[in-house]
């Protein structure tokens, strides 16, 4: 095969740009740290990345799920400790008056003392996380309960806000008012109503029969704790979960996506012999003449 200086010529521009192509590639790699800086270096590999990305994307989004879900339920967890203290408080104070030692008068000063409970308890079944309401259900921007004319009223609803914490996984954060507040097992409300009407009225039966129904609502507030304390405990674990998951697929994108420094260095150090090489004989071949080729 007859070769011609135009031949030869071009191919020491393509091994030139060849050479530079791998060397400005190198370059790259090792300026980003990453073995590949798009697709077309290494399609196969580019298209797990992105797996691997999306993925790790996902594991922060669940992470954040549980962080707020985390932040929700401790604060319930500290509200409806905060309403069980005030009913044995209430407990206390119906156990006194119940005696017969208690008179007309200390019975209206407990009745008052009651009547600041009921006023926190309600304070307490409007809590706000953020910018919603904790016990509403799903109505959140809207206070749940309402003192009308003596009555505590629900204004919410029953169904639960829940949180993904995981591609097919959902746990709920919330837990409705009316389970809680106005249960039919325990209804605080009703029971500090007619607590104080009882104490109100020197009606030493009506304080003492209050005391059974205090029992059952600060044990409904107990099976709340205890739900709320189960749900923590499940954020916890998965959180550890998905924080292996997310080691776990980091190392793999890495064996994929990152630079060998070593052998990028030492395919550099190679490169560059190649290319200075590849100069030498262009400047040979370029400097020779037709006496060259008579000679």
């Amino acid at each position: 095969m007859r070769v011609t200086n135009r031949n030869l010529y071009s191919q020491l521009v393509r091994d030139i740009g060849n050479v530079s192509e791998k060397m400005d590639r190198l370059s790259r790699q090792m300026s980003s740290a990453k073995r590949i800086n798009k697709p077309s270096e290494d399609p196969v590999g580019m298209a797990s990345v992105l797996v691997y990305r999306t993925e790790l994307n996902a594991f922060n989004q669940f992470k954040d799920n549980i962080d707020y879900g985390r932040g929700w339920l401790n604060s319930t967890d500290t509200i409806l400790q905060d309403v069980d203290d005030l009913l044995a408080r209430a407990t206390q104070l119906a156990t006194s008056q119940s005696s017969s030692t208690a008179t007309a008068d200390t019975r209206i000063g407990a009745a008052e003392e009651i009547n600041e409970i009921y006023q926190q308890i309600l304070g307490l079944a409007n809590s706000k996380y953020g910018n919603k309401y904790m016990f509403g259900g799903t109505i959140t921007q809207t206070a749940p309960f309402e003192d009308v004319s003596g009555v505590a009223q629900y204004n919410g609803n029953g169904d639960i806000v829940s949180i993904k914490i995981g591609k097919t996984d959902t746990v709920q954060i919330s837990l409705s008012g009316s389970d809680v507040f106005t249960n039919s097992s325990g209804n605080i409300f009703t029971t500090l109503s007619n607590l104080e009407q009882a104490l109100r009225n020197n009606d030493q039966g009506g304080i003492s029969g209050s005391l059974a129904y205090l029992e059952d609502a600060s044990q409904v507030i107990s099976n709340n704790l205890a739900r709320i304390g189960a749900r923590i405990n499940r954020l916890d674990y998965t959180e550890t979960r998905l924080e292996a998951a997310e080691t776990n697929t980091s190392e793999r994108m890495s064996e994929i996506e990152d630079l060998d420094y070593a052998e990028a260095i030492l395919t550099l150090q190679n490169q560059q012999v190649i290319y200075q090489a590849t100069l030498k004989s262009a400047a040979m071949v370029t400097s020779m003449s037709l006496v060259d080729f008579i000679s």
